[in-house]
């Protein structure tokens, strides 16, 4: 007896069958905003691998701002969003690595980061892992952030 259900879905072209196996290549790839390329499906990752001078630039910038490192990642990731003409991603692995989770590293706006950052990929046709992006994206903001020898100075960074 077969007891397959017959439904309608609007980004498939046709009926979809309960008892329908779909094609593997289908489920592994998402369907870019922009365009009709398709790029591999990817998560976001759940630990970010920074590398120890990028670390080390963020604990100094602690001592100077008191903020904490991820708060000053993200303002890093802003900067390096906001100015997209100069941004470049690095795709080579760090040699000394640290690593930070994600729910850390983004806080309660992690999804934002995350459409941010897939956003941008599309825009600029970035073919390149979310590790390599997010670590070229922070140190990128850092090299904006090199003037900042207190908290105000922040403000500076973000209202040019």
């Amino acid at each position: 007896m077969n007891h397959s259900i017959l439904i309608s879905h609007p980004t498939y072209p046709g009926p979809i069958s309960s008892n329908m196996i779909q094609k593997p290549e289908r489920l592994a790839s998402v369907r870019v905003i922009f365009g009709t390329k398709r790029r591999p499906a990817e998560m976001f990752p759940t630990r970010i691998q920074l590398s120890k001078k990028t670390w080390d630039r963020l604990q100094f910038l602690q001592t100077k701002t008191r903020l904490t490192p991820n708060v000053l990642a993200r303002a890093a990731i802003s900067l390096a969003l906001r100015d997209t003409h100069t941004a470049t991603i690095n795709k080579s692995k760090p040699d000394q690595i640290h690593v930070i989770n994600r729910d850390v590293l983004f806080g309660d706006q992690e999804k934002a980061y995350e459409v941010l950052i897939q956003q941008f990929c599309s825009e600029q046709k970035v073919e390149a892992d979310y590790q390599s992006i997010i670590r070229s994206l922070i140190d990128s903001g850092l090299h904006k952030m090199g003037h900042v020898k207190k908290l105000s100075d922040l403000r500076t960074a973000f209202s040019s």
